[in-house]
């Protein structure tokens, strides 16, 4: 797999974000489709308002999860 870290050695931001991706998928492995939407909408309204903004969600389906 290209890397861009590869080409360049001392940027190691894309080493970080994988790392980063690798630690989310091992605290969602195991969660139901319902838990995940869960936390997805939580980690967007907090972000909501830490940054005050209103991002569109857009899906092929509606998650009914109360």
């Amino acid at each position: 797999m290209f890397k861009i870290s590869e080409l360049n050695p001392k940027d190691k931001v894309l080493d970080e974000i994988h790392q980063i991706q690798r630690g989310l998928a091992q605290e969602d492995k195991g969660l139901s489709s319902r838990e995940l939407v869960r936390k997805l909408q939580t980690v967007r309204r907090e972000l909501s308002k830490k940054y005050h903004f209103s991002p569109r969600v857009i899906s092929s389906h509606k998650a009914n999860v109360s």
